[in-house]
């Protein structure tokens, strides 16, 4: 289903340069290059207030299992997380432009091709965990650092976009952007998902104990391992939409040089250059 829309996605925008209408032959080309980084931490404390519960429940109950195969009469009593959140990436692509309208026509219609990596994920949270012994009722105490908790996913996605240059006689000139973009499943299932923790566990009467942990795995591999495969959603595709607001400066003759940001499935910021021929 995903190879189908994407086919379609690339034969529609053929379709519209091969089959432009006569008046639009004297339309332009533009191939450029950006490079940027990709971030959600500009709403930081938002995502840490909806997205912290899901992050803590995960790492609380991998901490918990680890303590319990040493001791399965402790449970646990109180938990105490502080979530430091973090985001981001890098950022690359390339874009073929056409403006139908040529040299001072202020619309153009685009395809491009992104590369993103995006992380999402906790670095140098604390943990703070009391401990129950039914049996005796003695409270012990966990004390922990989660170095890192993250999902990393690199995906390839392809993009339509519509840009709309304001003043496009100007040399320099704002410009607007609007576009939509997939990335296959085989990106997403590819996704890795990680942690790396460590800690020392305090029982009443005893030496500390020193635990550590790290593992990585794919979502694919999480799914194969889920109690139910079925409930665990893996989408067809990965939906991208773009927003961005820039300027345009022209160096000489059709070369340009571009910086914007916007909304990209978070905050992007990136520079490039491009050619128009």
């Amino acid at each position: 289903m995903g190879n189908r829309r994407l086919k379609f996605f690339l034969v529609l925008f053929l379709a519209v340069l091969l089959f432009q209408p006569a008046w639009a032959k004297k339309g332009k080309f533009e191939f450029g290059f950006h490079y940027g980084r990709w971030s959600v931490n500009i709403v930081k404390g938002i995502i840490e207030d909806t997205i912290g519960e899901t992050f803590e429940d995960s790492l609380r109950d991998t901490i918990l299992d680890e303590i319990q195969e040493d001791h399965p009469e402790l449970q646990e009593s109180v938990y105490d997380q502080e979530i430091n959140f973090y985001s981001g990436g890098p950022h690359m692509g390339a874009e073929l432009r056409w403006y139908p309208g040529g040299e001072k026509g202020s619309f153009s219609l685009g395809l491009a091709v992104e590369k993103t990596t995006l992380r999402l994920g906790l670095r140098d949270t604390t943990v703070d965990m009391e401990l129950i012994n039914e049996t005796t009722m003695e409270i012990s105490t966990f004390e922990g650092t989660v170095n890192s908790m993250e999902m990393e996913f690199k995906p390839l996605s392809f993009h339509l976009t519509f840009r709309w240059d304001i003043k496009p006689s100007w040399r320099i000139r704002p410009y607007i952007t609007f576009g939509l973009g997939v990335a296959m499943i085989s990106y997403f299932e590819n996704a890795t998902v990680g942690y790396d923790f460590e800690g020392t566990l305090q029982i009443p009467g005893e030496d500390l104990e020193s635990y550590s942990d790290q593992d990585s795995k794919t979502v694919l591999e999480l799914k194969e391992e889920a109690d139910d495969p079925d409930e665990f959603y893996i989408p067809p595709v990965f939906p991208f939409v773009q927003l961005n607001i820039g300027i345009k400066g022209q160096l000489a003759g059709g070369l340009y040089i571009l910086a914007d940001a916007g909304i990209f499935d978070g905050f992007l910021f990136k520079g490039g250059l491009s050619y128009r021929f």
